[in-house]
């Protein structure tokens, strides 16, 4: 065969190929950038509903929708001496044993925060007390949004009877959502007594599991 046409023949056998992988090469490309099945994540939102979505890098707002309840309950514990009045004018003395009581102006609120995970069910306020008196304590679980204007009690429970040493309970069923309200432990004195003491409130809860924080169980050359 002429060497002239072994050479044009060789050229253009090897445009050919540079084609067909170029070709190929664009079809990968386009085939990544589309989400298949195996890239999307059936998710459960702070509002309990469903979607198929593919996880965002950087969470923005509605970072709630990556969180799933757990099926482990944990405890938030509050003693009653570290419950901060309200109003100045609310003055506390200490019980013992972390129970305090008011010894003046009982009838303002005392509070602390909830601080528990974001995307957390609470099911279960608790409120520990000693209560001789024929007036009660009240407890709640409050919620404020964020400007300030607004709040939601989600729970409320009072002190049973005057029997002294004791606690009350009351279920509940809610998902926090800490981006739009901040969330609050309320407790009323109701008489300036040392026979009207709070001694602890406890809130049970779910925390939620955050999908990608999950190590692997083999690594390999761990030490």
């Amino acid at each position: 065969m002429n060497r002239s046409i072994l050479k044009s023949l060789t050229f253009v056998l090897i445009i050919a190929l540079l084609l067909v992988v170029l070709l190929n090469g664009r079809q990968t490309a386009a085939a990544i950038s589309q989400p298949g099945p195996n890239q999307q994540s059936i998710i459960t939102s702070s509002q309990g509903t469903e979607a198929q979505v593919l996880p965002a890098a950087f969470p923005g707002p509605n970072e709630q929708s990556l969180l799933a309840v757990s099926f482990t309950a944990s405890f938030y514990n509050v003693p009653g001496s570290i419950l901060t009045p309200v109003s100045s004018t609310t003055s506390l003395a200490s019980a013992g044993d972390g129970c305090i009581y008011a010894d003046a102006w009982a009838g303002s609120l005392l509070n602390a925060p909830l601080d528990i995970p974001p995307g957390s069910q609470i099911v279960l306020l608790r409120l520990y007390y000693d209560d001789t008196s024929a007036s009660n304590l009240e407890a709640w679980i409050t919620r404020y949004n964020s400007a300030g204007t607004d709040f939601e009690d989600l729970v409320h429970i009072t002190s049973s009877g005057d029997g002294g040493h004791g606690s009350s309970y009351q279920a509940l069923d809610h998902v926090t959502d800490t981006y739009n309200w901040r969330y609050v432990l309320n407790v009323r004195l109701n008489s300036p007594s040392p026979t009207l003491q709070v001694c602890g409130i406890r809130v049970m809860y779910y925390a939620p599991i955050i999908y990608g924080t999950f190590l692997p169980e083999i690594m390999r050359d761990a030490p």
